[in-house]
C-alpha cells in the first residue's frame, strides 16, 4: 500500500511540475516604451554596482551605486529618487540629480543596497564603509535614511550598524518591518569559525533596538533540516 502510495505522489508531483513548466512558457513580458531610462546623471570615470528598492508607502523606488567620480578617486556612494511614474523626484536639475550618501569620502564605500519603509515612505541606504569604525582599515556596515517627499534629503547623518567593529563586516542586506529595518550582513571572525551572518534590528529613524544576534548560517541550515526530518 505504501509503494502504491509512493508511486502516486511521484507521479502528481512530475504532473504539477509539468503543468507549472507549461504555465512559465505561455506567460510573456513587455518593456514599457523599448528603451532604457538612464539614471546616473554623471558620465565621467565608474558609476557600478548598482542596486534598487522601493517604499510601497510613497510608491517611490530608489536606485544607488558606487561612483569614482570625486577627485579622490575612492569609491563613493550615490543615490537617486523616482516617482511611480519613473521621473526624478524634484523639480529643479540640481535635486534631480544623484546624491552622494556618504559623508566621509577617505577610502572606499561600496557594496550599496537599498530598502523601502512600509509605513513612511522613508528610504534605507545600506553601504559597507572602509576604515571609518576602526582605524585598521577593515570595513563596516552603515546606513542612512532618505526622505523622498524632500526632494531626497537626508534625514540624519549616516549611522553604524554593526556593534562589532573588528575585522571586516561586508554585504549588507534589509528588509522592511511594520516599525523599522532588519538589516544583515557578513562578519567575519567574529563567530570564531570564518565569515558568519549577522543581524540588527533599526526603528524608522536609524536608531539601534536593543536586538543583534548571530545568524550563522550553518547553524541556520542545520536547524532547519532538523525540523524537516522530525515532521
Amino acid at each position: 500500500m505504501r509503494v502504491v502510495k509512493l508511486v502516486f505522489c511521484i507521479i502528481l508531483f512530475i504532473f504539477s511540475i509539468a503543468s507549472t513548466a507549461a504555465d512559465i512558457s505561455q506567460c510573456s513580458f513587455t518593456v514599457t516604451d523599448g528603451s532604457e531610462e538612464r539614471c546616473s546623471t554623471t558620465n565621467t570615470r565608474l558609476q557600478d554596482s548598482c542596486s534598487i528598492g522601493m517604499s510601497p508607502a510613497s510608491s517611490t523606488y530608489c536606485v544607488v551605486w558606487t561612483s569614482d567620480q570625486l577627485s579622490s578617486g575612492n569609491l563613493d556612494i550615490y543615490v537617486r529618487l523616482f516617482d511611480s511614474s519613473g521621473d526624478p523626484y524634484g523639480g529643479t536639475t540640481s535635486q534631480q540629480a544623484e546624491k552622494l550618501v556618504n559623508e566621509v569620502t577617505a577610502n572606499t564605500q561600496f557594496q550599496p543596497s537599498c530598502v523601502g519603509s512600509l509605513h513612511d515612505g522613508t528610504m534605507l541606504v545600506l553601504y559597507a564603509n572602509q576604515g571609518q569604525d576602526n582605524p585598521d582599515f577593515s570595513y563596516g556596515v552603515y546606513g542612512r535614511i532618505v526622505l523622498p517627499y524632500q526632494q531626497g534629503s537626508f534625514q540624519g547623518s549616516s549611522f553604524l550598524i554593526n556593534t562589532r567593529t573588528q575585522y571586516d563586516q561586508l554585504y549588507p542586506a534589509g528588509c522592511a518591518l511594520s516599525d523599522g529595518y532588519m538589516v544583515i550582513w557578513s562578519s567575519i571572525g567574529q563567530d570564531g569559525q570564518g565569515y558568519g551572518i549577522y543581524a540588527q534590528r533599526i526603528t524608522v529613524n536609524g536608531a539601534m533596538m536593543l536586538l543583534s544576534r548571530v545568524l550563522d548560517l550553518a547553524d541556520c541550515v542545520q536547524e532547519t533540516l532538523l525540523e524537516l526530518k522530525h515532521r
